[in-house]
């Protein structure tokens, strides 16, 4: 289900627990929009391609090295030559102040090339801060991006109900908004789904003049918000404006550099049917009475979607365009919506993104077809100069009978399969774009130990594989029980120049069992050893179990002993 803004919000930082966003999402996602169907249907036939024999065959020979025994390591970003390292660490300000919290910076500016800082702007009022300029005292090439919303304008200040009302956007003149052009009932829903009210909001159709008492809105967490106008060329120049000066200075002009703009809830969710239910009305004046589609026919709902988002897709060029001549980047969270064809318009608009929620071995949108169109999007952002937040989330849950597999424990598991996805996804050294590796570390601020995350860091992030040599492509598949709709799995393998990747999405939405029962063997057309979690190295084995949702990164087998745990190159 789609309509006219972004649902989520994931990362926001609106007193939202990470099992509440959690619960939120698994309400919603299972739903595909019409349009993502046609898509699967395009890449399901574009598979065959790849489905050609049933039988597993013995995976293609590498032309390896043996392990490496040394991984090169810089203190300075980029860390290292094989990996992109982007994680949110925005928490990282919450830690307990004085020498907890200056260790914390200290071991993020040592291990990630990319994160989050805070950024004081009219959505969000963070405390004035100086952590952009601290990291790059310490790693003066590391760089940092700070968090806000352009889609939608709170009602108050911070985005929350029980919080003063912004005033200053309710300053803005009344042609800068959206408005209803007929009377419009809506019904606001908490994310347990209790009513929160019923509104109805008064139309203002032509001829008569817009006034605030007409603006559409919408409820999204625990806030009602209102729609600026995007094709309101005056909106365009102050609020482009202001996000470039929050990449400069705090509002209390203060130096803060911050080197990228993220822009929040890009996800084209659900806003009018999931938190926001238009009962009645609904018609959008400036978009010539079009509405959402839960209150339309199909053809409206499809010339409503189409309209409104290519004015986000120009909206997000012509700030790129700011952004780029300020010496800045930016990238939106479309999260798992970065596969459907809408916005992803708007990620190759803005040239970065962030697919929160998406990137998992369990995540219900893949299987082998969608996975081939992931790899496959990825790959058009990279070679136009884009940039890829590979993300999942946060304090990640394992799913029911996911067990440890070829690991030591599931999260090992799953952590590995993370990896694996980002070297299937990564871009080739000639392409002028990044995908990053996020391995989206749980801050505990509150914690017995605050620096817990410090031992989520897995050393086989830091085991050098090389560069690509090719393109992921399925090497082995086969029919699965547990399909209604006669998926198959899919083996992806991709050769690096020192290791060689396997990986096996999710089979398909049904597919729950991530058990022994579920696992394929993979023959290996020479003797292989495994990446451990720590950087150790298995036994030499010629053959390889895959289970449903697992992957594995193999190396040549040494010609002795395979060495023993990598050398921390920047301990303490």
């Amino acid at each position: 289900m789609r309509a006219i803004n972004i649902q989520k919000c994931y990362t926001c930082d609106m007193g939202i627990s990470r099992l509440q966003t959690k619960q939120a999402a698994q309400k919603h996602l299972p739903i595909l929009p019409v349009f993502s169907r046609v898509v699967l249907l395009g890449v399901v036939g574009m598979s065959l391609l790849f489905f050609g024999r049933s039988s597993p065959t013995p995976a293609k020979a590498a032309t390896l090295a043996n392990p490496p025994s040394t991984d090169v390591y810089q203190v300075n970003s980029p860390h290292w030559s094989h990996i992109n390292v982007m994680d949110y660490g925005s928490d990282l300000r919450l830690l307990p102040a004085g020498t907890v919290q200056q260790s914390g910076y200290e071991w993020y500016a040592r291990h990630v090339d990319f994160m989050s800082v805070a950024m004081a702007t009219d959505s969000f009022v963070e405390s004035h801060s100086t952590l952009s300029a601290q990291l790059k005292t310490m790693n003066p090439s590391i760089k940092t991006f700070g968090s806000t919303l352009d889609l939608t304008i709170c009602q108050h200040r911070p985005c929350a109900m029980d919080q003063p009302v912004n005033d200053l956007q309710n300053a803005y003149p009344e042609d800068q908004y959206l408005h209803f052009s007929e009377d419009t009932t809506m019904t606001f829903i908490d994310l347990d789904q209790t009513v929160i009210k019923t509104i109805t909001i008064p139309g203002c159709p032509e001829p008569q003049p817009i006034t605030a008492a007409c603006r559409a809105q919408t409820f999204i967490w625990h806030e009602a918000r209102w729609f600026p106008n995007l094709n309101n060329t005056a909106w365009r120049q102050m609020m482009s404006a202001q996000l470039i000066e929050r990449l400069i200075h705090n509002t209390d002009n203060t130096p803060d550099p911050i080197d990228d703009l993220y822009l929040d809830e890009h996800g084209f969710d659900t806003t009018f049917g999931y938190q926001a239910t238009v009962t009645s009305g609904g018609a959008i004046r400036e978009y010539n009475g079009l509405a959402p589609w839960n209150n339309a026919t199909p053809s409206v709902r499809n010339a409503f979607d189409a309209a409104y988002n290519a004015d986000v897709v120009s909206w997000l060029t012509y700030l790129r365009a700011q952004v780029t001549a300020a010496g800045k980047t930016m990238h939106i969270n479309t999260g798992e919506y970065f596969m459907n064809a809408l916005e992803f318009q708007q990620a190759l608009a803005a040239k970065g993104v962030m697919t929160e929620w998406l990137n998992a071995p369990d995540h219900f949108r893949f299987g082998a077809p969608m996975y081939s169109q992931f790899i496959d999007q990825v790959h058009q952002m990279t070679s136009s100069g884009g940039m890829v937040d590979l993300a999942y989330s946060w304090c990640t849950e394992m799913p029911a009978g996911y067990n440890a597999g070829n690991y030591p424990t599931s999260t090992d598991r799953y952590s590995m399969w993370n990896l694996a996805s980002y070297y299937m996804s990564k871009e080739f050294p000639s392409e002028s774009g990044r995908v990053y590796f996020n391995p989206n570390l749980c801050i505990h601020p509150n914690a017995p130990d605050p620096l817990d995350f410090e031992q989520q860091w897995l050393k086989a992030y830091e085991k050098d594989v090389g560069q690509p040599v090719d393109t992921a492509t399925i090497i082995q598949h086969g029919a699965v029980s547990c399909s209604t709709n006669n998926k198959e799995y899919g083996i992806f393998a991709r050769h690096y120049t020192n290791a060689y990747v396997l990986l096996r999405t999710r089979d398909d939405y049904n597919c729950l069992d991530y058990g022994d029962t579920t696992a394929v063997t993979v023959p290996l057309a020479s003797s292989m050893v495994l990446l451990e979690p720590d950087g150790t190295f298995s036994a030499p084995m010629n053959s390889v179990s895959i289970r449903n949702g697992e992957a594995v990164i193999l190396f040549p087998a040494p010609d002795t002993i395979a060495p023993a745990k990598v050398t921390d190159l920047h301990t303490k």
